[in-house]
């Protein structure tokens, strides 16, 4: 009986010491480090001391060294407790951890005051060996909170290769790099920080994955949070706010999916470049200049988003390039545009709500984007009128084909026109609209027929056309815009007949992409930039008009734009009176151009043109210029009195000269580096006189051909 019990007592004793092995196993021992008692009066001495699993308990105090951890441990803090980089270590962050496959986790602590290295930042980069608070390098994870890094020179926390990190609670505040910067395959779940007054917040480069919920991000000197490379990034329900530039910003083919975060009182909110994609929805975003920025080939969807601008030059979405994206659900107020779009590609989506001082949409954009203010009722109305508070609400109210009366005065507002419409005075006197916006923008499939009404004043353009809206602009003034008078996008017509366009800061009118515009009988004036510039594969037709007093070219081609100009002057532009470049082409017929500054008309690149009946004069240097491979045929022109040369050649034009009175100016045709000269010069019937010379550069065999009947 005796023996039995002593059995059972010694079985018991050896399974309570088999409880205590395991649990010390599983759990393992804890270290204490103190800087007045105890067996450890630094940390790295208690790391170096620690069996995996093992706890590491610091007692309150400052300690100055760096440490690095190679084995899976906890350490946390008793009492406040810092750990401030070692001066003599430079270049070194304050904790390093990994490149091991190891678990670590840090709770309670200060990581303060790395320093940049003495001949680069970092000590060794590829060691990530770099001036962070914490750098977690090769397999290592590390879970840190309720911990304070801050004042180190790199950043907070640096990731490097395939390492992860979960951070929640902690403060991460007035580093002089990115709060957290992840790089190589690293991945971090940021939950609950405060990430603040760093240079910049979170940045994610290379493929790094970030998922980042229910954190402040503020009072970064750059981004709050920027993803480059091919990163990916999941944010959710942060607050991002008072950063200098954008709140998100992502760039090369980094994706996202951003959702019910706020962001407010950024440089600009979300900002999407080069190939990015993102999928935005119901975040807030507030005072951010620019909501929602698209550049580039990128994609996103935006929905059920709130996005106020109200400061000036306020904007909700702003798409350019080639962005594809589809905008739905938005509600959006802005003090200059809700949504504009240069983008080549098709922007798709409806019903967003759109209101504020400025215009709805602007540029290549559908009208069924935006939600109407009113059901379409009315086939005509006299505005003002009691039942619509704005232009915007009666254009709305009114049928397609319908028409809308503007009695004398003046009315400063946006309108958005979406469908056929006519718009006219009511009676005799000046109906000005202005705005701080655009002052008319034609959108869709809109058909606009304008006549009578004064665009003055606005912010932006005076009129926009865009997509394949077609607009017929008769008898209008659309003078002293801040931007261009007309301005014509997408495939988008217009025909503008007996007009004054005068005065504004930037083109008279302003032609892009495929848009064609008939000019008759107008006058383009004094314009701040160009009196009519024409772009990429745009066609205008000029006849019975004068463009004069422009700051630099009276008209400019580029690109394969073409131009048909007849019966019109071009007269004391600041530049050239005409102007083409790359492979444009231009007729011009029984025209006159004179009084330039610098040269008559000016070809380079591949651009060619073809002039008859024409008078070029009195231009400050030159009437004629041609250079590169351009093309000319010069038939029955007059050419006189300018300040050099009559007609100026070089390299590689081509010039075919019939028929031509070339006289009055110092030299009459002037081939510039004949020894060089790889093009051809051809033609009959011409009379060419100088007063210093009639020709240099030519050979008397060309001279002979040129003037011979």
């Amino acid at each position: 009986m005796e023996i039995g019990r002593f059995s059972r007592r010694i079985s018991c004793l050896i399974i309570f010491l088999v409880l205590v092995f395991l649990t010390l196993t599983v759990y393992g021992a804890t270290h204490t480090v103190s800087q007045t008692s105890g067996k450890y009066d630094s940390i790295q001495a208690a790391i170096d001391a620690a069996s995996p699993g093992d706890t590491i308990v610091v007692e309150q105090g400052t300690y100055e060294e760096n440490l690095t951890i190679d084995s899976s441990l906890t350490l946390r803090a008793k009492g406040a407790v810092e750990i401030i980089v070692n001066p003599e270590s430079p270049g070194h962050p304050v904790v390093v951890i990994g490149p091991a496959d190891i678990s670590v986790t840090l709770s309670g602590l200060t990581f303060k005051g790395a320093i940049k290295g003495e001949s680069g930042t970092c000590y060794d980069s590829e060691s990530a060996l770099c001036p962070a608070g914490i750098s977690v390098r090769g397999d290592a994870e590390l879970t840190i909170g309720k911990s304070l890094i801050t004042e180190n020179y790199m950043g907070g926390i640096y990731l490097r290769n395939d390492s992860v990190v979960t951070a929640e609670d902690n403060e991460i505040i007035e580093n002089s790099g990115n709060g957290v910067y992840l790089r190589d395959s690293s991945r971090a779940d940021l939950r609950n920080n405060s990430i603040s007054n760093n240079s910049g917040g979170i940045d994610a480069r290379d493929t790094s994955r970030l998922t980042a919920s229910g954190n402040v991000v503020e009072a970064s000197k750059n981004e709050g949070i920027d993803l480059s490379d091919s990163a990916v990034a999941t944010l959710t329900k942060n607050t991002i706010t008072g950063n200098d530039d954008e709140g998100i910003k992502l760039s090369d083919s980094s994706s996202a999916t951003i959702e019910e975060n706020k962001l407010s009182s950024n440089g600009g909110g979300i900002s999407l470049n080069d190939s990015s994609e993102a999928t935005i929805s119901s975040n807030e975003l507030k005072e951010n200049a620019v909501g929602i920025g698209l550049l580039g080939k990128t994609k996103a969807t935006i929905k059920n988003n709130a996005i106020t601008n109200t400061a000036e030059e306020g904007i909700g979405i702003g798409i350019l390039d080639s962005a594809a994206v589809t905008i739905e659900g938005n509600e959006i107020t802005a003090s200059m545009i809700g949504i504009y779009s240069f983008s080549d590609k098709v922007i798709e989506g409806g019903n967003n709500l759109i209101s504020g001082k400025g215009v709805e949409l602007f540029g290549n954009l559908d009208g069924d984007l935006r939600v109407p203010k009113n059901e379409s009722k009315k086939d005509s109305i006299v505005y003002p009128d009691d039942n619509y508070p704005s232009i915007q609400s009666a254009v709305d109210a009114l049928n397609p084909g319908g028409v809308l009366l503007i009695e004398p005065g003046n009315y400063h507002e946006s309108t958005t026109i979406t469908k056929k419409l006519k718009l006219s005075p009511a009676r005799d006197g000046e109906v000005v609209i202005s705005s701080d916006a655009v002052g008319l923008s034609v959108v869709g499939d809109a058909d606009l027929y304008v006549s009578g009404l004064t665009f003055k004043d606005s912010y932006g353009d005076g009129i926009s056309i865009g997509k394949s809206a077609v607009a017929n602009i008769e008898n209008c003034r659309i003078a002293d815009n801040g931007g261009s008078g007309i301005r014509l996008l997408g495939s988008a017509e217009a025909t503008i007949n007996n007009c004054s366009i005068l005065g504004n800061d930037d083109e008279g009118v302003r032609m892009v992409n495929s848009s064609r515009v008939t000019v008759t009988e107008t006058s383009i004036k004094d314009n701040g930039y160009v009196g009519i510039q024409v772009l990429d594969s745009a066609h205008l037709t000029l006849m019975d008009s004068a463009i004069s007093g422009s700051k630099y070219e009276g008209i400019l081609l580029k690109g394969t734009s073409r131009a048909v100009i007849s019966r019109s002057e071009v007269r004391e532009n600041g530049d050239n009176g005409l102007t083409l470049r790359d492979s444009s082409r231009a007729s011009l017929e029984d025209s006159r151009i004179t009084e330039s500054e610098d040269v008559g008309a000016e070809l380079k690149k591949d651009s060619k043109i073809e002039v008859t009946g024409c008078e070029v004069l009195n231009n400050g240097e030159v009437g004629l210029y041609f250079s590169d491979s351009t093309e000319a045929t010069l038939i029955d022109n007059l050419i006189a009195d300018n300040g050099e040369s009559g007609v100026y050649f070089t390299e590689e034009a081509k010039l075919v000269l019939e028929d031509n009175k070339i006289t009055g100016n110092p030299i009459g045709l002037e081939l510039k580096y004949p020894d060089r000269f790889e093009g051809s010069i051809t033609g009959s019937g011409n009379e060419i006189t100088g007063t210093d010379a009639d020709f240099e550069g030519l050979s008397e065999q060309i001279k002979e051909k040129l003037l011979e009947n």
